[in-house]
């Protein structure tokens, strides 16, 4: 599965999915020609936050190539560096399509979306994760709580890590760290030093 951000490189530009995160996806949406009579065209990279902490500014997140055993360009493996800042430059373009720090953000099917600050996330599909103090509630799909954003689970599935509360109506929920759980409903787990409250 590909993870956020995902972009592609070509000898010349960055393209990104403004819905999701698929290598495959933004190849099809962009018309890129994949592959060449003398190898590959395009490099599949994502630039991820350290532990998967969204809330991270975009400058600590770790740039990657995402294939493994594949023969790469020489146009990427001759100046790292430069496909490194090229990327970079994408990632302002993807977290422009993905990333809300206020407001509403809906998460709909195939897309995915990170809610920063004070923004409230309804997931109706698709990926989403709530970092700082934002809420996010799941009625289908997958989402992640992060730090002290309160999560509500009446369908799908999510994760709470940090000091995230978690209230599952109904779905499946996990609760990491010191994340506070409370199930009204559904199915869950707690880990390490998580907090719970069952009321079935």
């Amino acid at each position: 599965m590909c993870n956020s951000a995902s972009l592609i490189l070509t000898k010349d530009g960055c393209f990104h999915d403004p819905d999701g995160d698929s290598h495959q996806r933004i190849i099809e949406i962009h018309h890129l020609n994949a592959d060449g009579a003398r190898g590959p065209n395009v490099v599949p990279v994502e630039i991820v936050p350290p532990e998967g902490n969204y809330s991270l500014p975009l400058e600590l997140w770790v740039f990657k190539t995402d294939c493994s055993g594949e023969i790469l360009p020489d146009w990427y493996t001759n100046d790292l560096v430069a496909a490194e800042s090229r990327a970079r430059v994408g990632l302002l373009a993807w977290a422009a399509d993905h990333v809300k720090s206020v407001g509403e953000q809906v998460v709909k099917e195939g897309q995915t979306r990170i809610a920063l600050g004070v923004c409230q996330q309804t997931i109706n599909g698709g990926r989403g994760a709530a970092c700082d103090n934002s809420t996010q509630t799941i009625n289908w799909g997958h989402g992640y709580a992060f730090d002290n954003a309160a999560q509500t689970i009446n369908g799908g599935w999510g994760v709470a890590h940090n000091n995230a509360t978690q209230t599952i109506n109904e779905g499946y929920g996990s609760a990491f760290d010191n994340a506070t759980q409370t199930i009204n409903g559904g199915w869950s787990h707690a880990f390490d030093t998580a907090t719970v409250t069952d009321n079935r």
